[in-house]
């Protein structure tokens, strides 16, 4: 179900999934299932900072969204913006002298809907694996 919702093209949850998103992995230890269930279901409900998308105005009227790649290098003259997170080797480089607007978006970058399509029976499994994540050895095949 983890897998099928989509979920682990971005989030990690025990050894599988992505690193885009936050790591899944011990999330029952700081929420409660209705959390985590109201976290999937709107997912711009609350996002962590670490995790908000930013939107850039060039002084040209371009608008670019996505998150800003830390190189290290903070007295550089550009920034690397990646704006799609499914291809992180893929940037879009902006002269810092060029930015007219930089904004947080409360949006998360997590789209929402990704339940539609699932009965309340599987929405429960991805819910269980959730809670029992750590514990793999411990989980139906089916839930994995």
């Amino acid at each position: 179900m983890f897998r099928a919702a989509l979920c682990s093209r971005c989030q990690r949850a025990g050894q599988t999934g992505g690193v885009i998103g936050p790591d899944l992995t011990s999330v029952v230890a700081r929420f409660g299932r209705r959390d985590i269930l109201w976290s999937i279901l709107e997912p711009s409900r609350v996002v962590d900072e670490k995790y908000r998308s930013e939107q850039i105005v060039t002084v040209d009227g371009r608008v670019i969204v996505g998150r800003i790649v830390a190189d290290g290098n903070y007295r550089s003259t550009k920034l690397r913006v990646l704006t799609d997170p499914l291809r992180p080797g893929q940037t879009v480089e902006i002269d810092k002298n060029d930015i007219a607007a930089h904004q947080f978006l409360l949006q998360s970058p997590m789209s929402s809907g990704l339940l539609d399509s699932f009965t309340p029976s599987e929405i429960g499994d991805l819910l269980t694996f959730l809670e029992q994540t750590g514990s793999e050895d411990q989980l139906p095949a089916s839930l994995l």
